[in-house]
């Protein structure tokens, strides 16, 4: 089976929302054994520009369909989408400097370009929130109108992601999705502990260990419900039957305490958790997944790098199209690659590859494995290594390209450390997609 998925690049998320759940809930062309071999296949990408309507020049042979599926999680996972919900990070293990799609231009330092850790989980709330979004045309998440929108729906929106994560696991592709791992917990069929909280809520972690030291615990106030403020408006949820009529009391608040931490990080999203972990089984086994405890699957999907092993890809790399390993352009790349931030290294690795994140197993392990080709400047006359004085001052004003598919560096011969970053950040960070070139 081959699948050939259309998608206008201002409309990622609408448009792959819009084929792939046809396809889960048979609403396309195909049904059973057929969809289930569908969505294992080989997906086939199409970016097309919206404003001219025309399809951009990549061919995919699996370099487009790695930018896809790592821009369509970022989309799914944008705090601005209603869907998932982010905080700092407060778990061992689930680190890592977020690289995420900005036009901000960023600051070639490490230090201020580093991102805060984030844990990612679903959002108690999504069905209030998504029930407030239309689809502008801009690929938002969202039914037709307001009123339209229902739990059915928000259903298919978790399943979707949870499509995608699996797709991008089986493919073997490491993408940037942070996700808590108390989250991971409930995906993998296993409990959380009050510990747990503290991902969540720091704040009512520390309150709720507070109240064991308290004398006497009435005084406190506290009763069986929490109230959330939701886009302006106040929910009373009961923790219990006729729990806002029960007080918190030394008898029973050791009780409240664990079902408060339970309602936050399992049953408050539990109808969303549930469809996630659908989608996940739409293209893999679930009791495969059963061998990783929720460290080993959220580095199975995001890996465990934050910013790029320079030596480690140095020693794998191959060299192709003139460039030897001394060469004066390859030497400067290195040293450039280094002084680069974690969220420009991250596009770097993109803009190769067409994933942000470093191979699970290292660059050794990267098929086909990350090239660089000297690409000759049309019409100039630099040499293949070294460079004359004039070379130096007068030097080659063509942007580095790539083919995502081969994991291949296209550089130009740059003579100049300061020529040779600047025309690769223009390039990382353009966004050009595959018409840059």
């Amino acid at each position: 089976y081959k699948l050939g998925l259309r998608i206008r690049r201002a409309n990622i998320y609408a448009d792959a929302f819009a084929q792939l759940m046809a396809i889960v809930t048979n609403g396309g062309n195909a049904s059973g054994s057929l969809a289930d071999g569908l969505l294992r296949a080989q997906w086939h990408i199409t970016f097309v520009d919206t404003v001219t309507n025309s399809e951009e020049a990549g061919i995919d042979h699996g370099g487009v369909f790695k930018e896809f599926i790592e821009l369509a999680l970022c989309q799914c996972l944008d705090p601005a989408y209603g869907l998932f919900v982010s905080v700092a990070s407060n778990s061992t293990g689930s680190g890592g400097g977020d690289v995420t799609d900005t036009t901000a231009a960023a600051s070639s330092s490490a230090k201020n370009e580093t991102k805060a850790a984030k844990d990612t989980y679903p959002n108690p709330h999504a069905l209030h929130f998504l029930a407030m979004i239309a689809d502008d045309g801009h690929g938002r998440v969202g039914a037709a109108t307001q009123s339209q929108f229902n739990e059915a729906e928000m259903i298919l929106h978790f399943r979707f992601v949870g499509l995608l994560v699996a797709k991008a696991i089986y493919e073997g592709i490491v993408v940037n999705a942070p996700f808590a791992p108390f989250f991971l917990q409930s995906v993998l069929g296993r409990g959380c502990s009050i510990d747990d909280l503290r991902a969540v809520d720091p704040q009512q972690h520390k309150s709720l260990m507070l109240l064991k030291e308290m004398e006497n615990v009435s005084d406190a106030c506290l009763y069986f419900n929490v109230d959330d403020e939701v886009l302006g408006q106040t929910i009373t949820v009961d923790l219990v039957p006729g729990g806002r009529d029960l007080l918190v009391t030394n008898d029973n608040v050791i009780r409240y305490m664990h079902t408060l931490a339970h309602y936050r990080l399992v049953k408050s999203i539990k109808v969303q958790t549930e469809a996630f972990v659908q989608g996940l089984s739409d293209v893999l086994s679930l009791r495969w997944l059963q061998v990783f405890n929720a460290i080993e699957l959220l580095q199975l999907i995001k890996g465990s790098a934050t910013r790029l092993d320079i030596a480690d890809l140095k020693q794998n790399v191959k060299l192709v199209g003139g460039f030897g390993s001394h060469d004066r352009t390859l030497l400067l790349l290195w040293e450039v690659l280094e002084e680069l931030g974690a969220e420009d290294q991250g596009r770097f690795l993109q803009f190769c590859t067409g994933s942000s994140r470093p191979p699970l197993l290292g660059f050794g392990s990267m098929s086909p494995p990350f090239s660089i080709r000297r690409a000759a400047d049309e019409g100039s006359a630099v040499p293949s290594s070294g460079g004359s004085f004039f070379n130096v001052f007068v030097d080659i004003d063509r942007l580095p390209s790539a083919s995502t598919c081969f994991n291949l560096l296209k550089l130009p011969p740059y003579m100049s450390e300061a020529n040779l970053k600047d025309k690769l950040l223009q390039a990382i960070r353009s966004g050009a997609g595959f018409d840059l070139s």
